[in-house]
């Protein structure tokens, strides 16, 4: 797994509340979807998915869109929230599995998996993701709650870090 993450000069990763602010460049916007393309899967919280509703695909690159995971404890806040952009795969991991009904509000790209990651969350999700999508890369993409979980508990293949100029604004 590769970790990647933007940060102002100042070392900043959202705003003073946790809000999304623009970090990068289109420069190195580019660069994020090349990366994008070169994995299979891209990996964020619920937590960006529902503050930042990122697309994480390739739009601004040549190669073909990574599937994408959101981990989440509340599936449900996802459902309520409604953002499911275009028709690239998306599963939602969480540590149950989500009833039939809630899955029925929800277009068909999108899947709901409980994985059981009780224990060892990051051991069991490369598990998880070899077993039952035969993914062995993955690009984590993390906001601030995530970022401090990747940080304390995740042994990442490589990191990434991409340094604005801008101070968030």
């Amino acid at each position: 797994m590769v970790h990647k993450w933007a940060q102002t000069a100042e070392g900043a990763i959202a705003g003073t509340q946790g809000e999304p602010i623009r970090i990068t460049d289109a420069i190195q916007d580019q660069f994020v979807h090349r990366l994008r393309a070169a994995y299979p899967a891209i990996l964020v919280g619920g937590q960006t998915w529902r503050n930042d509703r990122p697309r994480l695909t390739t739009r601004w690159a040549t190669g073909p869109h990574p599937q994408r995971l959101i981990l989440t404890r509340k599936p449900e806040r996802l459902i309520h929230l409604g953002h499911w952009p275009d028709e690239a795969p998306i599963h939602v991991l969480s540590s149950a599995p989500l009833s039939a009904s809630w899955q029925a509000k929800t277009p068909q790209h999108v899947s709901f998996w409980g994985i059981g990651y009780e224990v060892d969350i990051w051991k069991r999700l490369r598990e998880w993701l070899y077993q039952e999508l035969s993914i062995a890369s993955v690009l984590v993409e993390a906001g601030p709650n995530f970022f401090g979980q990747v940080q304390t508990g995740f042994a990442a293949d490589e990191t990434i870090r991409l340094l604005g100029w801008n101070s968030g604004g």
